[in-house]
């Protein structure tokens, strides 16, 4: 019964109890009057209470019953509000009041209702209320994760009633989640998705309202490690440097993390940061710098910095130094040997006693001091600065304020077996003050040795042989040691004494006649092979000797014919056991071509030769020997002008049948081997009309196969046959063309493309055929051939590592070359090229240990230089380049010597378009570090100002590299370059010579003040003789003070050569000038100490070598010296070529080349000749492989390239 049914009933009951008692109803009877009746009173139910439940309420009460009136027939409980009503027995005290409503307030009443109608109410209850839904969760934090997300919410209140559990909805998709907890981790999402939640909580009431959305979250990977973590040191701090992750996991990159280590600490960058500058670091400190991304799902993988290095205080300074000269105090230092990772900015100077305190700018390593206190001691101390601080000082020992010695001049060393000689010139001293003592030192680590002052040679002993040692001179009067000299290196090497230098890889043979061909094969029947020349159209043999003599034999009678310069064949043609020589004869509009047969008497002779002929203007372009009749006599299968190849059967005796005709057209020469194997001989010929290889097997008959074809694309190039597969059978093919090798090789019979190698191009064209031997006598075949005129020898050496050859050497060779012979024409086993063509000489190329190949310069050399470059001890090579504006290094090295280049040397002013190129070079430790360097000086076509060429110094840096050039305005058109102390202040200076007018010259002085800078030039204009050509220094009136010399050459028949010497005061200034006038024939000068004593005159070159020296007043004495028998010449060197002890001469020509050996006594003799192309001019002389001799290098204008020749002691 519902609450209003019983309100209904109640209601009823009591409206008709009231009827009733007012005799309104009646049961049964009429109505009549009204009937009077009293009520019962009652008391109201106490302590009314209710307890909540859902959509209802428990309510209870007190009541005690009046037994005495009207019985209680119930009690009615109503609710407020709603006015829900529920009737109950007399006997209750509680009722359950339903149909309420979630969540509201309410307060009740109860009435006891007695059986005559009577009713108290009783008060309210207390409002209670009922249980209800949980409100709507709210979100607490949220993080985004790899493939999802972590949710977590507060937990709502809870309506009364326990949360039984929470559904979270995931958008987009609808997917539900339950869970009973506060957070949850939703997965299987996708990164880079974006997703929103809503979550709502339950209990026993129901559902609350679903929340408000979570906002946007994107689950995200990790972001992947930044990139490309750099770390810059600063002063105390670091820049750290990165690029952002490769990915960022699928999330946004919301900052990095930073962490330095070793102390751990960590700072943090923005989203779009790229750089942190990390603070307050230590000095010297060595850190690293870890980067890692953070995107919203956490801390991705973190990148490293290599370690950094923050700067720290530099080192002292070194060397620290001093003189007194001409009332100042010259202190001069280097630069610490470790400047902190911060450079220097400047040094601090003080003295004691004070006097000196200042600060020099750090690109200045000199201080002059004046005003000091004469004849005190004082101590100087000089410091580095940089932005990190002031470093450790270095001090001088107290250094008398009284002038000491001037550095000595001209240092020069030779090493021998007690160690290294070392000579210089006398040294300066104030007047009334003289030199003591000298003390001779050799740095790192050789020792010093000091000698008395009228001792101008000193020997310093114990050195190690193979290191390279740094040799100074120190003069010392009362007042204490004088300024070092500037210095000398020398790889030191005690050479052994050598009766029979050579030269390699090649040398000559003073042939001076006209030389058609060479040929090659032991004529004389010693068992070596000696060298056979086409003399025009008769024969020479050069037959061999030992330690590489050769010796030329009477000529054989005429050929009747002039011989072409095409390569003859030597062979027994006539089956007597000597050997013969074929040669090709020229043919001409009147004159038939053909060739000849000389036959040999085996002692260097031959017999009246045998001519096969052609007719009138038609020659040979090439013959080749083989049996290819199996008859066991020679034949001859030549080429022709006309295109042909033709069948010279042998009969026996040098002489020939009728010839057959092979091919009736080819342009090319053939090859001829055994190619298929079935000991025949077979031949192939280039085919470049179809662009194939064409190959012919012979029958041993004299007839030919059908021909095979393989295909050769842009066919051209001269053939040669060999073993180039390796497999011990002469039946390979290799074609040489100007840009390419092709290599065929014929395992089966058939020729086909093995190898093919690229060249790069050379200065000629291709000029002689290639021929193949084992040069350096590893049982493997080499390919040797020439190019033209301005071209190179081109050596494939073969090799099983890179087969079948390795890469391609070559050796820098302006002589024109005919076609080159091979034999062992100095009877070492291995086999040998001769060579001849425009040249004076013949040409022998050594087989054996090969030399390194020649530096390629790519433009006509300016100028060589030597030192040791790269720091390993052994002797380097400067060649500057006109065309290329540069200078090439060739640097020694395990193996081939490797290569630099400086570049660029000229650069134009700023705003200028100017092009400039290299003029000469020259090397020395300019700036006193111990290191050597380069300068260059500069010319520029027209140039007109001085502002248009350049003096450029390239100094070494503490890592051995280069640093940048520092350049100089020098006059128009220099000439010449040399190093030189001028000034006596143990610093090299350099000069340059330039013709002004015909009349006049200019030397151009540049005094370094240290540290490798130099002052202004100071010019001298001397009226001299020009064009001028050369230009050295020497000390040539034996003063100490070191002069100039220039020579003019002679023109013969026309004007004499002269020698114009300015004296040198020993300040860095000249004065007077004393000419010495030779004969029209003077054409080359250089200066030596021939006679071992320390008298360096100028050895003069006329058709005799002389030395030129000066009396005490300073006038000249020529000394003949040397008959050499040669003409011209460019230079003179000097050094001790056979180690004997005495000095020998050098002299060349740009086509000859010529050693002269001092013998004892003062007698001279011929040595070795190196024959070396025609257009050489520049040489110089180094140590190239430190065996103690001097060996050279040569610069040839056409090759473009500087080689080292070696000086090579036969034994």
């Amino acid at each position: 019964m519902t609450g209003e049914h019983t309100r209904m009933r109640t209601a009823w009951l009591f409206l008709m109890t009231t009827l009733i008692g007012a005799g309104i109803v009646g049961c049964g009877a009429e109505p009549s009057s009204a009937v009077t009746s009293q009520k019962q009173a009652i008391a109201a139910p106490s302590g009314v209470t209710a307890v909540a439940g859902i959509r209802s309420m428990t309510v209870s009460w007190n009541y005690t019953p009046d037994t005495t009136g009207s019985a209680l027939a119930s009690f009615e409980v109503v609710a407020t509000p709603g006015s829900a009503t529920v009737v109950t027995g007399p006997t209750a005290r509680s009722a359950l009041v339903t149909g309420l409503a979630n969540g509201t307030n309410y307060k009740f009443t109860v009435t006891p209702i007695l059986a005559d109608g009577t009713r108290q109410t009783s008060s309210a209850s207390a409002y209670v209320r009922t249980f209800s839904v949980p409100s709507s969760p709210s979100w607490g934090p949220m993080k985004s994760g790899d493939q999802q997300v972590e949710l977590s919410w507060y937990a709502p209140p809870n309506g009364g009633q326990p949360i039984l559990g929470y559904t979270v909805t995931a958008s987009p998709g609808g997917q539900t989640y339950v869970t009973t907890g506060t957070s949850l981790v939703v997965t299987g999402l996708t990164n880079g998705q974006t997703y929103s939640f809503t979550v709502l909580a339950t209990n026993a009431v129901g559902n609350s309202l679903p929340s408000g959305s979570s906002g946007t979250l994107k689950p995200a990977a990790l972001p992947s490690a930044p990139q490309n973590v750099t770390a810059t040191a600063g002063v105390r701090y670091a820049t750290v440097q990165w690029t952002a992750p490769a990915s960022n996991g699928g999330g946004t990159i919301s900052g990095y993390v930073i962490t330095t280590q070793p102390d751990g600490r960590t700072q943090y960058a923005g989203s779009t940061a790229t750089y942190a500058t990390v603070a307050s670091l230590a000095n010297g400190g060595t850190y690293t710098f870890s980067v890692a991304a953070q995107n919203a799902t956490g801390t991705g993988t973190a990148a490293t910095s290599s370690a950094v290095t923050m700067p720290s205080l530099p080192s002292a300074p070194l060397q620290l130094t001093g003189v007194f000269h001409q009332g100042s105090m010259e202190l001069d230092w280097r630069p610490p040997a470790s400047d902190g990772g911060s450079p220097v900015t400047y040094y601090k100077l003080t003295s004691t006693p004070p006097g000196a305190e200042r600060t020099i700018p750090a690109n200045l390593l000199v201080a002059s001091i004046s005003g000091l206190a004469l004849e005190t001691p004082y101590t100087f101390t000089v410091s580095a600065l940089s932005a990190v601080g002031e470093g450790p000082s270095v001090s001088t020992g107290p250094i008398l304020t009284r002038p000491q010695p001037r550095a000595p001049t001209d240092v020069r060393v030779t090493s021998t077996v007690q160690g290294a000689v070392v000579r210089w010139n006398p040294a300066s001293a104030p007047a009334g003050d003289p030199v003591t003592e000298y003390q001779v030192t050799a740095s790192p680590g050789g020792g010093s040795v000091s000698v008395a002052a009228d001792t101008l040679v000193a020997t310093v002993p114990g050195l190690v042989s193979g290191n390279t040692y740094r040799f100074q001179v120190k003069a010392l009067n009362s007042a204490g040691a004088g300024r070092a000299s500037a210095p000398a290196h020398q790889r030191h090497v005690a050479p052994l004494a050598c009766e029979a230098p050579s030269f390699a890889p090649a040398s000559g043979y003073f042939f001076n006649d006209a030389r058609s061909f060479v040929g090659a094969g032991d004529f004389t029947g010693d068992g070596r092979s000696d060298v056979v020349v086409g003399n025009g159209y008769r024969l020479a043999v050069l037959a061999s000797g030992p330690r590489r003599s050769l010796t030329r034999l009477a000529p054989s009678v005429s050929a009747g014919a002039s011989f072409s310069d095409l390569a003859p064949a030597v062979a027994d043609f006539n089956g007597d056991g000597k050997l013969d020589v074929a040669a090709i004869l020229k043919e001409g509009s009147t004159t038939a071509g053909g060739f000849v047969v000389f036959p040999g008497n085996g002692a260097g002779a031959f017999q009246a030769p045998l001519p096969t002929m052609l007719a009138v203007n038609v020659g040979l372009n090439c013959l080749r020997t083989g049996d290819f009749t199996s008859d066991g006599t020679l034949d001859v299968l030549v080429h022709t002008t006309e295109k042909k190849v033709l069948l010279y059967r042998g009969v026996g005796n040098g002489s020939f049948s009728l010839p057959t005709t092979v091919v009736s057209s080819s342009d090319n020469c053939p090859a001829v081997a055994d190619f298929n194997g079935d000991g025949f001989l077979d031949y192939a010929r280039i085919d470049n009309v179809n662009n194939r290889v064409v190959q012919a097997n012979g029958t041993g008959t004299g007839s030919f196969k059908l021909p095979l074809y393989t295909p050769c694309p842009s066919c051209f190039g001269d053939m040669v046959a060999g073993d180039f597969d390796h497999d011990g059978a002469l039946d390979d093919l290799v074609i040489v063309a100007p840009d390419k090798v092709r290599v065929y090789s014929s395992p089966a019979g058939t020729l086909g493309l093995l190898i093919q190698y690229a060249l790069p191009a050379p200065s000629g064209a291709l000029y002689s055929h290639p021929v193949v031997a084992d040069l350096d006598a590893d049982g493997l075949s080499d390919l040797f051939w020439t190019n033209g005129s301005g071209g190179r020898l081109n050596l494939m050496r073969g090799s099983t590592s890179t087969p079948p050859f390795a890469p391609l050497s070559t050796y820098g060779f302006s002589g024109q070359s005919d076609a080159p012979a091979v034999g062992d024409f100095d009877g070492d086993g291995q086999p040998d090229v001769a060579l001849t063509g425009s040249s004076l000489d013949v040409t022998l190329f050594w087989g054996g240990t090969l030399t390194p190949e020649s530096l390629r310069l790519e433009g006509k050399p300016a100028g060589l230089a030597s030192a040791d470059f790269n720091q390993d001890g052994a002797a380097d090579l400067a060649a500057g380049i006109h065309e290329k504006n540069a200078i090439a290094l060739s640097l020694s090295g395990n193996g081939a010597r490797g290569t630099a280049l400086l570049a660029p040397v000229f650069v134009p002013p700023t705003g200028s378009t100017l092009v400039g190129g290299v003029q000469d070079i020259v090397a020395g430790d300019l700036d006193e570090d111990g290191q050597e360097d380069l300068a260059a000086i500069t010319t520029v076509p027209n140039a007109t100002a001085d502002t248009q060429t350049q003096l450029v110094v390239f100094k070494r840096s503490a890592n051995g590299a280069f640093s940048p050039a520092e350049r100089y305005s020098e006059a128009p058109s220099p000439g010449e370059l040399i190093k030189v102390d001028l000034n006596e202040d143990g610093r090299f200076d350099l000069v340059t010579l330039r013709p002004l007018i015909y009349n006049q010259i200019q030397l151009s002085l540049w005094l370094n003040v240290g540290g490798g800078r130099f002052a202004p030039r100071v010019d001298y204009k001397v009226t001299a003789a020009s064009p001028s050509s050369e230009l050295l220094a020497a000390d040539l009136d034996r003063d100490g003070h070191m002069d100039l010399a220039v020579l003019r050459r002679g023109t013969p028949s026309i004007t004499a050569g002269l020698v114009h010497v300015l004296w040198g005061r020993g300040d860095g200034t000249l004065t007077g000038v004393t000419t010495f006038t030779g004969d029209v024939n003077l054409w080359a000068m250089g200066r030596a100490d021939l006679d071992g004593q320390g008298l360096v005159g100028l050895v003069l070159k006329t058709r005799d070598l002389g030395l030129l020296t000066f009396d005490a007043t300073r006038q000249p004495v020529l000394t003949p010296r040397a008959s050499v028998g040669t003409n011209g010449g460019i230079r003179v060197l000097t050094d001790d070529f056979n180690s004997d002890g005495r000095v020998d001469l050098f002299s060349f020509t740009p086509f000859e080349a010529t050693v002269v050996l001092q013998q004892a006594a003062g007698a001279y003799a011929p040595g070795p000749r190196t024959a070396w192309g025609t257009t050489v001019q520049d040489a110089l002389m180094a140590d190239w492989n430190g065996d103690g001799l001097p060996d050279l290098a040569l610069a040839d204008d056409n090759a473009q390239s500087a080689t080292l020749v070696m000086n090579v002691c036969l034994p």
